[in-house]
């Protein structure tokens, strides 16, 4: 069984038991609180892979006034987004489409961030980011919420059929599409468990 066809199975409790039980939540909230933006900005964001929206709902508690584009090749987790966005009342703030990482997109627009949050370990991430750093604004920042390739990052790779990539590869493939380091994010010693698995860089484009 592939990633795609285990989200889709597992749709109807992602939200429980990957992202709040997990620790998943916690984590994309830290992680977007480290952004270089002010609460009152208003930017436009790109969500790669958005998968249920952890992100997007992310980015509008920290900055109210963002603008979403946000996609997903599973329609299944796209389907619970778009019901999460109805319910919070965010269809002015958020808009959802059916995309792939790998490929160009036909929103014709540049963004002050893009955010990927553990999808780029499901493609080659050189094409991803390829694609990807075409959509953002110079200036702009990138901010890619990884897992850990420790042993603990290499065992929920095998559950779930991903890669893991060292600091190193990371660095080095946002580096040859002109997005230089930033910041390299952990999780405070109070959030553990999710800290064991998640990491994140923050780039931005030259």
């Amino acid at each position: 069984m592939n990633s795609q066809k285990r989200y889709s199975l597992f749709a109807k409790f992602y939200d429980v038991i990957i992202l709040r039980l997990f620790g998943y939540e916690i984590a994309a909230n830290y992680f977007v609180e480290q952004l270089p933006f002010n609460t009152n900005d208003k930017i436009d964001v790109l969500d790669a892979g958005a998968g249920t929206g952890l992100y997007s709902f992310a980015i509008l508690k920290r900055f109210p006034n963002a603008k979403i584009e946000a996609f997903d090749l599973n329609e299944e987790l796209l389907a619970k987004f778009r019901i999460k966005v109805r319910q919070k009342e965010l269809s002015n703030s958020i808009n959802i489409f059916i995309g792939d990482i790998l490929s160009p997109f036909s929103q014709n627009k540049q963004f002050d961030l893009i955010i990927t949050g553990g999808v780029l370990e499901h493609v080659d991430i050189n094409k991803a980011i390829k694609n990807l750093s075409q959509y953002i604004k110079t200036g702009g920042y990138f901010l890619n919420a990884g897992v850990k390739n420790n042993l603990i990052g290499k065992t929920v790779g095998g559950i779930w059929h991903i890669h893991t990539f060292s600091k190193e590869k990371v660095i080095s493939a946002f580096l040859s599409y002109n997005l230089s380091a930033v910041k390299y994010l952990l999780l405070p010693g109070k959030y553990f468990f999710i800290g064991l698995v998640k990491e994140a860089y923050i780039f931005k484009k030259l």
